[in-house]
Protein backbone atom coordinates (compact mmCIF):
# COMPACT_ATOMS: atom_id res chain seq x y z
CA UNK A 1 0.00 0.00 0.00
CA UNK A 2 1.55 3.23 -1.18
CA UNK A 3 1.99 5.61 2.20
CA UNK A 4 2.96 8.91 2.00
CA UNK A 5 3.63 12.17 4.45
CA UNK A 6 2.68 16.06 2.98
CA UNK A 7 4.72 18.32 5.45
CA UNK A 8 2.33 21.19 5.19
CA UNK A 9 3.59 24.78 4.62
CA UNK A 10 4.02 25.62 7.99
CA UNK A 11 6.95 23.29 8.75
CA UNK A 12 8.96 24.58 5.13
CA UNK A 13 8.73 27.81 6.72
CA UNK A 14 10.56 26.75 10.06
CA UNK A 15 13.29 25.27 7.89
CA UNK A 16 13.98 28.61 5.83
CA UNK A 17 17.60 29.27 6.38
CA UNK A 18 18.67 25.80 7.48
CA UNK A 19 20.34 23.11 5.34
CA UNK A 20 19.23 20.11 4.29
CA UNK A 21 20.19 17.00 2.84
CA UNK A 22 17.83 16.36 -0.98
CA UNK A 23 18.02 12.61 -1.27
CA UNK A 24 15.80 12.13 -3.91
CA UNK A 25 13.00 13.43 -6.03
CA UNK A 26 10.36 11.24 -7.75
CA UNK A 27 6.46 10.74 -9.14
CA UNK A 28 6.00 7.93 -6.90
CA UNK A 29 6.86 5.92 -3.69
CA UNK A 30 7.68 2.11 -4.52
CA UNK A 31 6.77 -0.48 -1.92
CA UNK A 32 7.76 0.29 1.65
CA UNK A 33 10.59 2.56 0.13
CA UNK A 34 9.36 5.86 2.76
CA UNK A 35 9.54 3.46 5.42
CA UNK A 36 13.32 2.25 4.21
CA UNK A 37 14.10 6.39 4.05
CA UNK A 38 13.05 6.74 7.46
CA UNK A 39 14.76 3.82 9.34
CA UNK A 40 17.95 4.54 7.44
CA UNK A 41 17.80 8.27 8.06
CA UNK A 42 17.29 10.37 10.98
CA UNK A 43 15.06 13.39 10.80
CA UNK A 44 14.44 12.29 7.10
CA UNK A 45 11.03 13.74 5.53
CA UNK A 46 9.34 12.95 2.01
CA UNK A 47 7.60 16.13 0.97
CA UNK A 48 4.65 16.34 -1.84
CA UNK A 49 5.78 18.77 -4.15
CA UNK A 50 2.88 19.24 -6.97
CA UNK A 51 3.19 15.47 -8.48
CA UNK A 52 6.49 14.63 -7.31
CA UNK A 53 7.79 13.37 -4.13
CA UNK A 54 11.02 15.01 -2.49
CA UNK A 55 12.68 12.91 -0.26
CA UNK A 56 14.72 15.45 2.49
CA UNK A 57 16.73 14.77 5.39
CA UNK A 58 17.13 17.88 7.76
CA UNK A 59 17.24 20.99 8.98
CA UNK A 60 21.01 21.27 9.96
CA UNK A 61 22.09 23.79 12.01
CA UNK A 62 25.11 24.39 9.56
CA UNK A 63 25.97 24.04 6.46
CA UNK A 64 29.14 22.09 7.63
CA UNK A 65 26.79 19.86 9.26
CA UNK A 66 24.72 18.92 6.63
CA UNK A 67 28.19 18.51 4.50
CA UNK A 68 29.28 15.76 6.61
CA UNK A 69 26.57 14.00 6.78
CA UNK A 70 26.25 13.66 2.83
CA UNK A 71 29.15 10.94 2.62
CA UNK A 72 26.53 8.29 4.44
CA UNK A 73 23.94 9.82 1.95
CA UNK A 74 25.68 9.22 -1.03
CA UNK A 75 26.86 5.44 -0.15
CA UNK A 76 22.80 4.87 -1.05
CA UNK A 77 22.00 7.78 -3.24
CA UNK A 78 25.29 8.87 -5.49
CA UNK A 79 23.10 12.33 -7.07
CA UNK A 80 22.27 13.48 -3.16
CA UNK A 81 23.13 17.03 -2.55
CA UNK A 82 23.17 19.79 -0.09
CA UNK A 83 21.58 23.42 -0.14
CA UNK A 84 19.30 25.32 2.20
CA UNK A 85 16.18 24.07 3.36
CA UNK A 86 14.23 27.20 2.59
CA UNK A 87 14.40 26.64 -1.69
CA UNK A 88 11.73 24.28 -0.83
CA UNK A 89 9.06 27.83 -0.42
CA UNK A 90 9.71 27.67 -4.30
CA UNK A 91 7.27 24.21 -4.73
CA UNK A 92 3.41 25.51 -5.82
CA UNK A 93 0.63 23.79 -6.99
CA UNK A 94 -0.27 24.34 -10.35
CA UNK A 95 -4.10 24.95 -10.87
CA UNK A 96 -5.99 22.47 -11.72
CA UNK A 97 -7.83 24.06 -14.96
CA UNK A 98 -4.63 24.80 -16.64
CA UNK A 99 -4.07 21.88 -18.15
CA UNK A 100 -3.30 23.27 -21.61
CA UNK A 101 -1.01 22.69 -24.72
CA UNK A 102 2.46 24.77 -23.89
CA UNK A 103 1.83 26.14 -27.11
CA UNK A 104 -1.60 27.48 -26.42
CA UNK A 105 -0.54 28.71 -22.86
CA UNK A 106 2.11 30.65 -24.93
CA UNK A 107 -0.89 32.38 -27.41
CA UNK A 108 -2.38 33.27 -25.07
CA UNK A 109 0.61 35.32 -23.09
CA UNK A 110 1.02 36.74 -26.47
CA UNK A 111 -2.27 37.92 -26.86
CA UNK A 112 -1.81 39.78 -23.29
CA UNK A 113 1.64 40.97 -24.06
CA UNK A 114 1.16 42.83 -27.67
CA UNK A 115 -2.12 44.17 -26.55
CA UNK A 116 -0.55 45.58 -23.70
CA UNK A 117 1.99 47.75 -25.93
CA UNK A 118 -0.75 49.52 -27.46
CA UNK A 119 -3.24 49.74 -24.69
CA UNK A 120 -2.59 51.01 -21.00
CA UNK A 121 -5.09 49.42 -18.54
CA UNK A 122 -7.13 52.25 -17.04
CA UNK A 123 -7.86 52.65 -13.81
CA UNK A 124 -11.56 51.98 -12.59
CA UNK A 125 -13.68 54.67 -10.47
CA UNK A 126 -14.53 53.59 -6.75
CA UNK A 127 -16.73 55.29 -5.32
CA UNK A 128 -15.97 55.90 -1.42
CA UNK A 129 -19.17 55.44 0.87
CA UNK A 130 -19.66 57.58 4.55
CA UNK A 131 -19.33 54.60 7.09
CA UNK A 132 -22.85 54.63 9.48
CA UNK A 133 -22.60 56.61 12.86
CA UNK A 134 -22.52 53.73 15.47
CA UNK A 135 -23.36 54.38 19.37
CA UNK A 136 -19.78 54.43 20.75
CA UNK A 137 -20.47 51.39 23.70
CA UNK A 138 -20.65 49.44 19.89
CA UNK A 139 -18.09 50.81 18.29
CA UNK A 140 -16.32 49.75 21.84
CA UNK A 141 -17.27 46.28 21.83
CA UNK A 142 -16.11 45.80 18.50
CA UNK A 143 -12.78 47.00 18.82
CA UNK A 144 -12.63 44.77 21.94
CA UNK A 145 -14.11 41.64 19.94
CA UNK A 146 -11.41 42.13 17.12
CA UNK A 147 -8.68 42.80 19.09
CA UNK A 148 -8.94 39.10 20.78
CA UNK A 149 -8.50 36.49 17.97
CA UNK A 150 -9.97 33.40 18.08
CA UNK A 151 -7.29 30.46 19.70
CA UNK A 152 -7.03 27.60 17.21
CA UNK A 153 -5.92 24.35 18.79
CA UNK A 154 -2.13 23.27 17.19
CA UNK A 155 -2.69 20.21 15.58
CA UNK A 156 -3.07 18.68 11.87
CA UNK A 157 -5.86 20.63 10.97
CA UNK A 158 -5.03 23.77 11.62
CA UNK A 159 -1.50 23.03 9.17
CA UNK A 160 -3.84 21.80 6.73
CA UNK A 161 -5.47 25.18 6.91
CA UNK A 162 -3.00 27.45 6.54
CA UNK A 163 -1.31 25.07 3.71
CA UNK A 164 -5.04 25.54 2.27
CA UNK A 165 -4.45 29.79 2.28
CA UNK A 166 -1.05 29.45 1.10
CA UNK A 167 -2.02 27.59 -2.02
CA UNK A 168 -5.09 29.78 -2.62
CA UNK A 169 -3.14 32.57 -2.61
CA UNK A 170 -0.68 31.30 -5.04
CA UNK A 171 -3.09 30.30 -7.29
CA UNK A 172 -4.59 33.75 -7.24
CA UNK A 173 -1.40 35.29 -8.48
CA UNK A 174 -1.87 36.82 -12.14
CA UNK A 175 1.71 34.93 -12.94
CA UNK A 176 3.06 31.83 -12.38
CA UNK A 177 6.71 31.93 -10.22
CA UNK A 178 9.43 29.20 -11.76
CA UNK A 179 12.35 29.21 -9.70
CA UNK A 180 15.44 28.01 -11.23
CA UNK A 181 15.68 25.13 -8.57
CA UNK A 182 12.46 24.06 -9.88
CA UNK A 183 13.06 24.59 -13.91
CA UNK A 184 16.03 22.28 -13.29
CA UNK A 185 14.84 19.58 -10.82
CA UNK A 186 12.18 19.37 -13.91
CA UNK A 187 14.50 19.68 -16.60
CA UNK A 188 16.89 16.83 -15.04
CA UNK A 189 14.29 14.88 -13.38
CA UNK A 190 10.89 15.09 -15.29
CA UNK A 191 11.63 16.16 -19.08
CA UNK A 192 12.42 13.83 -21.95
CA UNK A 193 15.95 14.92 -22.17
CA UNK A 194 16.82 13.90 -18.46
CA UNK A 195 15.17 10.54 -19.21
CA UNK A 196 16.87 9.78 -22.32
CA UNK A 197 19.92 10.40 -20.03
CA UNK A 198 18.92 8.25 -17.54
CA UNK A 199 17.66 5.19 -19.75
CA UNK A 200 21.22 5.75 -21.48
CA UNK A 201 22.84 5.18 -17.91
CA UNK A 202 20.78 2.58 -17.11
CA UNK A 203 21.37 0.59 -20.35
CA UNK A 204 25.23 0.64 -20.03
CA UNK A 205 25.03 -0.56 -16.84
CA UNK A 206 23.47 -3.55 -17.65
CA UNK A 207 25.32 -4.00 -20.34
CA UNK A 208 28.58 -4.35 -18.02
CA UNK A 209 26.61 -6.94 -16.58
CA UNK A 210 27.17 -9.56 -19.64
CA UNK A 211 30.99 -9.52 -18.58
CA UNK A 212 29.95 -12.29 -16.16
CA UNK A 213 27.34 -14.10 -18.98
CA UNK A 214 30.48 -16.55 -20.43
CA UNK A 215 31.33 -17.82 -16.59
CA UNK A 216 27.27 -17.72 -15.54
CA UNK A 217 25.84 -21.41 -14.89
CA UNK A 218 24.15 -22.35 -17.77
CA UNK A 219 21.01 -24.94 -16.99
CA UNK A 220 19.20 -26.12 -19.87
CA UNK A 221 16.83 -28.96 -21.02
CA UNK A 222 18.25 -31.62 -23.47
CA UNK A 223 16.39 -33.67 -25.84
CA UNK A 224 17.78 -35.40 -29.13
CA UNK A 225 16.87 -38.39 -31.31
CA UNK A 226 19.94 -39.82 -33.32
CA UNK A 227 19.56 -42.77 -35.91
CA UNK A 228 23.04 -45.10 -36.91
CA UNK A 229 23.72 -46.95 -39.62
CA UNK A 230 26.72 -48.64 -39.28
CA UNK A 231 28.43 -51.06 -41.84
CA UNK A 232 31.97 -53.01 -40.79
CA UNK A 233 34.62 -54.71 -43.12
CA UNK A 234 32.31 -58.26 -43.80
CA UNK A 235 29.70 -55.60 -45.18
CA UNK A 236 27.34 -56.72 -42.13
CA UNK A 237 24.85 -53.19 -41.25
CA UNK A 238 24.24 -52.17 -37.91
CA UNK A 239 20.88 -49.95 -37.67
CA UNK A 240 20.31 -48.21 -34.04
CA UNK A 241 17.54 -45.63 -33.17
CA UNK A 242 18.41 -43.41 -29.98
CA UNK A 243 15.60 -41.01 -28.51
CA UNK A 244 17.12 -38.83 -25.54
CA UNK A 245 15.43 -36.48 -22.76
CA UNK A 246 16.94 -35.08 -19.83
CA UNK A 247 18.71 -31.77 -18.08
CA UNK A 248 22.18 -30.51 -18.32
CA UNK A 249 23.98 -28.06 -16.31
CA UNK A 250 27.46 -26.23 -17.79
CA UNK A 251 29.95 -23.73 -16.61
CA UNK A 252 32.99 -22.17 -17.99
CA UNK A 253 35.52 -22.37 -15.12
CA UNK A 254 38.71 -21.13 -16.14
CA UNK A 255 40.22 -19.39 -19.47
CA UNK A 256 42.41 -15.71 -20.48
CA UNK A 257 39.72 -13.40 -19.14
CA UNK A 258 38.87 -14.90 -15.86
CA UNK A 259 40.87 -12.75 -13.33
CA UNK A 260 40.35 -9.65 -14.93
CA UNK A 261 37.01 -9.89 -15.77
CA UNK A 262 35.53 -8.52 -12.11
CA UNK A 263 37.78 -5.30 -12.80
CA UNK A 264 36.53 -4.93 -17.03
CA UNK A 265 33.01 -5.05 -15.44
CA UNK A 266 33.73 -2.14 -12.39
CA UNK A 267 35.14 -0.05 -15.14
CA UNK A 268 32.43 -0.51 -17.26
CA UNK A 269 30.10 0.62 -14.55
CA UNK A 270 32.48 3.53 -13.69
CA UNK A 271 32.39 4.75 -16.98
CA UNK A 272 28.75 4.41 -17.59
CA UNK A 273 28.48 6.43 -14.48
CA UNK A 274 30.50 9.05 -15.36
CA UNK A 275 28.81 9.45 -18.66
CA UNK A 276 26.11 9.86 -16.95
CA UNK A 277 26.85 12.92 -14.60
CA UNK A 278 29.18 14.45 -17.53
CA UNK A 279 25.78 14.69 -19.45
CA UNK A 280 23.66 15.80 -16.84
CA UNK A 281 26.28 18.45 -16.57
CA UNK A 282 25.60 19.30 -20.24
CA UNK A 283 22.19 19.51 -19.64
CA UNK A 284 22.10 21.83 -16.93
CA UNK A 285 24.65 24.06 -18.67
CA UNK A 286 21.72 24.16 -21.45
CA UNK A 287 19.28 24.35 -19.06
CA UNK A 288 20.49 27.29 -17.62
CA UNK A 289 21.04 29.28 -21.04
CA UNK A 290 17.13 28.47 -21.51
CA UNK A 291 16.14 29.84 -18.29
CA UNK A 292 19.06 33.02 -18.22
CA UNK A 293 17.62 34.20 -22.07
CA UNK A 294 14.23 34.24 -21.08
CA UNK A 295 14.96 36.28 -17.89
CA UNK A 296 16.95 38.04 -19.73
CA UNK A 297 14.12 38.54 -22.29
CA UNK A 298 12.25 39.09 -19.59
CA UNK A 299 13.94 42.03 -18.06
CA UNK A 300 14.40 43.93 -21.56
CA UNK A 301 11.08 43.95 -22.16
CA UNK A 302 9.82 45.28 -18.88
CA UNK A 303 12.87 47.70 -19.22
CA UNK A 304 11.22 48.93 -22.62
CA UNK A 305 7.69 48.64 -21.33
CA UNK A 306 8.99 51.02 -18.80
CA UNK A 307 10.93 53.71 -21.19
CA UNK A 308 7.75 53.20 -23.64
CA UNK A 309 5.39 54.90 -20.86
CA UNK A 310 8.13 57.17 -19.87
CA UNK A 311 8.60 58.55 -24.02
CA UNK A 312 4.72 58.64 -24.16
CA UNK A 313 4.39 61.22 -21.24
CA UNK A 314 7.20 63.10 -22.47
CA UNK A 315 5.46 62.99 -25.79
CA UNK A 316 2.63 64.90 -24.52
CA UNK A 317 4.37 67.15 -22.80
CA UNK A 318 6.32 68.23 -25.52
CA UNK A 319 3.29 68.60 -28.10
CA UNK A 320 1.47 70.69 -25.53
CA UNK A 321 4.73 72.93 -25.13
CA UNK A 322 5.29 73.23 -29.05
CA UNK A 323 0.71 74.28 -29.20
CA UNK A 324 2.06 77.02 -26.24
CA UNK A 325 4.92 77.74 -28.90
CA UNK A 326 7.31 76.91 -26.32
CA UNK A 327 9.01 74.00 -27.69
CA UNK A 328 9.90 74.00 -32.04
CA UNK A 329 8.23 71.83 -34.33
CA UNK A 330 11.80 69.83 -34.64
CA UNK A 331 11.42 68.89 -31.12
CA UNK A 332 7.85 67.95 -31.59
CA UNK A 333 9.29 65.60 -34.99
CA UNK A 334 11.42 64.34 -32.51
CA UNK A 335 9.38 63.34 -29.53
CA UNK A 336 6.87 61.23 -31.83
CA UNK A 337 9.72 60.08 -33.86
CA UNK A 338 11.72 58.45 -30.06
CA UNK A 339 8.17 57.10 -29.19
CA UNK A 340 7.54 55.05 -32.30
CA UNK A 341 10.70 54.17 -32.31
CA UNK A 342 10.37 52.60 -28.50
CA UNK A 343 7.44 51.19 -29.27
CA UNK A 344 8.97 49.51 -32.29
CA UNK A 345 12.02 47.77 -30.50
CA UNK A 346 9.14 47.09 -27.98
CA UNK A 347 7.31 45.09 -30.04
CA UNK A 348 10.49 43.58 -31.09
CA UNK A 349 11.35 42.46 -27.37
CA UNK A 350 8.16 40.91 -26.73
CA UNK A 351 8.25 38.76 -29.57
CA UNK A 352 11.51 37.73 -28.60
CA UNK A 353 10.36 37.26 -24.78
CA UNK A 354 7.73 35.41 -26.01
CA UNK A 355 10.16 32.71 -28.09
CA UNK A 356 12.05 32.49 -24.95
CA UNK A 357 9.25 31.63 -23.45
CA UNK A 358 8.59 29.01 -25.12
CA UNK A 359 11.47 27.11 -25.33
CA UNK A 360 11.01 27.48 -21.66
CA UNK A 361 7.52 25.75 -21.26
CA UNK A 362 8.26 23.24 -23.91
CA UNK A 363 12.16 22.41 -22.78
CA UNK A 364 9.98 21.06 -19.34
CA UNK A 365 6.63 20.93 -20.91
CA UNK A 366 5.23 23.34 -18.48
CA UNK A 367 1.07 23.20 -18.96
CA UNK A 368 0.50 26.64 -17.22
CA UNK A 369 -2.03 29.03 -19.23
CA UNK A 370 -0.51 31.77 -17.05
CA UNK A 371 2.64 34.43 -17.86
CA UNK A 372 5.86 33.33 -15.91
CA UNK A 373 7.42 34.99 -13.43
CA UNK A 374 11.48 34.30 -13.46
CA UNK A 375 13.91 35.26 -11.08
CA UNK A 376 17.39 36.18 -10.41
CA UNK A 377 19.52 32.95 -8.23
CA UNK A 378 22.90 33.00 -7.03
CA UNK A 379 25.43 30.09 -7.27
CA UNK A 380 28.62 29.54 -5.15
CA UNK A 381 31.62 32.12 -6.09
CA UNK A 382 34.56 31.26 -7.51
CA UNK A 383 37.09 30.62 -4.83
CA UNK A 384 41.35 29.88 -4.56
CA UNK A 385 43.32 29.43 -7.43
CA UNK A 386 43.36 28.67 -11.06
CA UNK A 387 46.11 26.11 -9.73
CA UNK A 388 43.39 24.55 -7.33
CA UNK A 389 40.59 24.51 -9.71
CA UNK A 390 42.93 22.53 -12.40
CA UNK A 391 43.70 20.35 -9.74
CA UNK A 392 40.25 19.85 -8.53
CA UNK A 393 39.41 19.31 -11.73
CA UNK A 394 41.52 16.27 -12.34
CA UNK A 395 40.27 14.33 -9.43
CA UNK A 396 36.38 15.34 -9.50
CA UNK A 397 35.69 16.91 -12.87
CA UNK A 398 33.21 13.84 -14.84
CA UNK A 399 34.41 14.88 -18.73
CA UNK A 400 37.81 13.67 -17.23
CA UNK A 401 37.05 10.54 -15.18
CA UNK A 402 35.07 9.27 -18.19
CA UNK A 403 38.23 9.54 -20.10
CA UNK A 404 39.84 8.56 -17.68
CA UNK A 405 38.20 4.80 -16.97
CA UNK A 406 38.17 4.50 -20.93
CA UNK A 407 41.46 4.85 -20.70
CA UNK A 408 42.00 2.16 -17.94
CA UNK A 409 39.39 0.23 -20.32
CA UNK A 410 41.51 -0.47 -22.88
CA UNK A 411 44.21 -1.36 -21.06
CA UNK A 412 42.46 -3.98 -19.21
CA UNK A 413 41.34 -5.23 -22.50
CA UNK A 414 44.59 -5.25 -24.45
CA UNK A 415 45.55 -7.56 -20.84
CA UNK A 416 43.05 -10.08 -21.42
CA UNK A 417 43.85 -10.26 -25.07
CA UNK A 418 47.81 -11.33 -24.39
CA UNK A 419 45.55 -14.20 -21.98
CA UNK A 420 44.79 -15.57 -25.25
CA UNK A 421 47.38 -18.12 -24.69
CA UNK A 422 46.29 -19.54 -21.52
CA UNK A 423 44.22 -22.50 -21.03
CA UNK A 424 39.92 -22.94 -21.23
CA UNK A 425 38.69 -25.43 -19.14
CA UNK A 426 34.66 -26.02 -19.72
CA UNK A 427 32.72 -28.24 -16.91
CA UNK A 428 29.54 -30.09 -18.45
CA UNK A 429 27.23 -32.63 -16.88
CA UNK A 430 24.16 -34.14 -18.37
CA UNK A 431 21.48 -36.80 -17.02
CA UNK A 432 19.08 -37.55 -19.74
CA UNK A 433 16.50 -41.03 -20.23
CA UNK A 434 17.56 -42.67 -23.26
CA UNK A 435 15.41 -45.09 -25.18
CA UNK A 436 17.59 -47.43 -28.15
CA UNK A 437 16.12 -49.73 -30.75
CA UNK A 438 18.52 -52.04 -32.68
CA UNK A 439 17.55 -52.66 -35.72
CA UNK A 440 20.55 -55.23 -36.77
CA UNK A 441 19.15 -57.82 -34.42
CA UNK A 442 16.81 -60.27 -35.38
CA UNK A 443 14.41 -59.50 -33.97
CA UNK A 444 14.99 -55.75 -33.07
CA UNK A 445 15.43 -55.13 -29.29
CA UNK A 446 15.23 -52.12 -27.30
CA UNK A 447 16.81 -51.02 -24.39
CA UNK A 448 16.05 -48.15 -21.95
CA UNK A 449 17.51 -46.56 -19.06
CA UNK A 450 18.92 -43.35 -17.12
CA UNK A 451 22.62 -42.00 -18.30
CA UNK A 452 24.55 -39.80 -16.52
CA UNK A 453 27.12 -37.55 -17.99
CA UNK A 454 30.06 -35.95 -16.42
CA UNK A 455 32.55 -33.99 -18.72
CA UNK A 456 35.62 -31.61 -18.25
CA UNK A 457 36.82 -30.04 -21.13
CA UNK A 458 40.62 -28.55 -21.91
CA UNK A 459 41.35 -26.69 -24.74
CA UNK A 460 45.13 -25.42 -25.11
CA UNK A 461 45.11 -22.78 -27.65
CA UNK A 462 48.31 -22.96 -29.83
CA UNK A 463 47.68 -20.49 -33.12
CA UNK A 464 45.06 -18.56 -34.27
CA UNK A 465 45.56 -15.62 -36.65
CA UNK A 466 41.98 -13.85 -35.12
CA UNK A 467 43.66 -13.13 -31.35
CA UNK A 468 46.90 -11.54 -33.23
CA UNK A 469 45.28 -9.33 -35.17
CA UNK A 470 42.21 -8.52 -31.94
CA UNK A 471 45.73 -7.64 -29.75
CA UNK A 472 47.12 -5.00 -32.15
CA UNK A 473 43.53 -3.96 -32.14
CA UNK A 474 43.27 -3.36 -28.91
CA UNK A 475 46.87 -1.63 -28.54
CA UNK A 476 46.13 0.43 -30.86
CA UNK A 477 42.40 1.73 -29.29
CA UNK A 478 44.78 2.22 -26.00
CA UNK A 479 47.47 4.27 -27.61
CA UNK A 480 43.93 6.34 -29.31
CA UNK A 481 42.29 6.40 -25.77
CA UNK A 482 45.60 7.80 -24.10
CA UNK A 483 45.79 10.53 -26.93
CA UNK A 484 42.35 11.49 -26.19
CA UNK A 485 42.69 11.90 -22.05
CA UNK A 486 45.59 13.88 -22.62
CA UNK A 487 43.30 16.43 -25.44
CA UNK A 488 40.51 16.04 -22.72
CA UNK A 489 42.79 17.72 -19.92
CA UNK A 490 44.10 20.45 -21.79
CA UNK A 491 40.10 21.37 -23.23
CA UNK A 492 39.01 21.34 -19.65
CA UNK A 493 42.11 23.47 -18.79
CA UNK A 494 41.60 26.05 -21.34
CA UNK A 495 37.65 25.90 -20.48
CA UNK A 496 38.67 26.68 -16.42
CA UNK A 497 41.28 29.48 -17.53
CA UNK A 498 38.71 31.19 -19.86
CA UNK A 499 35.92 31.16 -17.13
CA UNK A 500 37.66 32.01 -14.35
CA UNK A 501 39.43 34.81 -16.33
CA UNK A 502 35.88 35.93 -17.96
CA UNK A 503 34.53 36.15 -14.11
CA UNK A 504 36.91 38.44 -13.07
CA UNK A 505 36.32 40.06 -16.23
CA UNK A 506 33.02 40.79 -15.67
CA UNK A 507 33.33 41.50 -12.43
CA UNK A 508 35.33 44.55 -13.07
CA UNK A 509 32.79 45.62 -16.27
CA UNK A 510 30.06 45.74 -13.64
CA UNK A 511 31.51 47.76 -11.82
CA UNK A 512 32.20 50.44 -14.37
CA UNK A 513 28.81 50.03 -15.98
CA UNK A 514 27.21 50.53 -12.81
CA UNK A 515 29.00 54.03 -12.27
CA UNK A 516 27.96 54.51 -15.86
CA UNK A 517 24.62 54.02 -15.35
CA UNK A 518 24.41 55.88 -11.93
CA UNK A 519 26.08 59.26 -14.42
CA UNK A 520 23.21 58.95 -17.13
CA UNK A 521 20.47 58.83 -14.65
CA UNK A 522 22.12 62.02 -13.16
CA UNK A 523 22.22 63.24 -16.81
CA UNK A 524 18.78 62.46 -17.33
CA UNK A 525 17.35 64.28 -14.72
CA UNK A 526 19.41 67.45 -15.44
CA UNK A 527 19.03 67.32 -18.68
CA UNK A 528 14.84 66.93 -18.05
CA UNK A 529 15.21 69.68 -16.06
CA UNK A 530 17.33 72.04 -18.68
CA UNK A 531 14.70 71.34 -21.13
CA UNK A 532 11.99 72.31 -19.14
CA UNK A 533 13.42 75.42 -17.78
CA UNK A 534 14.10 75.87 -21.47
CA UNK A 535 18.02 75.82 -21.30
CA UNK A 536 18.67 72.49 -22.74
CA UNK A 537 17.72 70.49 -25.93
CA UNK A 538 15.59 67.90 -26.38
CA UNK A 539 17.82 66.02 -28.07
CA UNK A 540 19.89 65.97 -24.85
CA UNK A 541 17.46 64.36 -23.04
CA UNK A 542 16.53 61.87 -25.53
CA UNK A 543 19.89 60.79 -25.65
CA UNK A 544 20.29 60.47 -21.71
CA UNK A 545 17.02 58.39 -21.81
CA UNK A 546 18.26 55.55 -24.24
CA UNK A 547 21.61 55.89 -22.29
CA UNK A 548 20.11 54.53 -19.19
CA UNK A 549 18.18 52.07 -20.91
CA UNK A 550 21.25 50.80 -22.62
CA UNK A 551 23.27 50.89 -19.67
CA UNK A 552 20.46 48.80 -17.43
CA UNK A 553 20.58 46.06 -20.75
CA UNK A 554 24.47 46.41 -20.26
CA UNK A 555 24.14 45.45 -16.65
CA UNK A 556 21.29 42.47 -17.07
CA UNK A 557 23.39 41.15 -20.04
CA UNK A 558 27.08 41.12 -17.79
CA UNK A 559 25.19 39.47 -14.53
CA UNK A 560 23.79 36.71 -16.69
CA UNK A 561 27.30 36.10 -18.43
CA UNK A 562 28.31 36.30 -14.65
CA UNK A 563 26.34 33.38 -13.74
CA UNK A 564 26.56 30.60 -17.10
CA UNK A 565 30.32 31.19 -16.31
CA UNK A 566 30.34 30.23 -12.68
CA UNK A 567 27.69 27.71 -13.52
CA UNK A 568 30.32 26.54 -16.02
CA UNK A 569 33.41 26.59 -13.74
CA UNK A 570 31.23 24.88 -10.97
CA UNK A 571 30.74 21.89 -13.34
CA UNK A 572 33.94 21.71 -15.09
CA UNK A 573 35.90 21.61 -11.50
CA UNK A 574 33.68 18.56 -10.47
CA UNK A 575 32.75 19.47 -6.61
CA UNK A 576 29.34 20.20 -8.05
CA UNK A 577 28.81 23.16 -5.68
CA UNK A 578 25.49 24.00 -8.38
CA UNK A 579 23.69 21.65 -6.53
CA UNK A 580 24.47 22.92 -2.73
Amino acid sequence: MLRFVVLPMVVLYALYGEWCVFYATQTRIYDDEDKIFRQRFQNAHIVRDQKYYRFVIGPFESKDEALAYLPKVKRYKPDAFVRECGDLLSSKKEPAASKKPATSAAKGVETVMISQIFKRPALKKVKFRQPKKQPLAQKKNRTQKEAKPKKEKVGQGVEQKVAKRVLDRLQREPFYRLTFYEFMNRLLFKSPYGAQERYAYELKRLEALLEDTPYNWDLFLHSAVTYTQFIDYDLEENNELSLQAGVGIAKRLFDGGYYIKDRIKELRARLAKMEYMDAKDRLYIYGAQIYLNALLQQKSKELYEESFFEQKAFKTLVEERYRAQIATRVDDIDAKDDFLNIKKELLERVYAYLYSDYLLRNSIDLNVSKPLKLSWFGTARERGSLQEYYENALKYSPKILAQKYRLDLEKKRVVRAQHFYLPQIDFNTLVYEEYRKDFGLTPAQSTEGLNYLIKLNLRLPFYNRGHIDDLQRRKMAYRLEKERYKRVIKDVAKDIHKAYNDIKRLRLKRDIVKEQLDLAKEKREVTKKRYISGLGSYRDYSDAIMEVLNYQQELYTIDADILINQIFLNLLEGKRRLYE
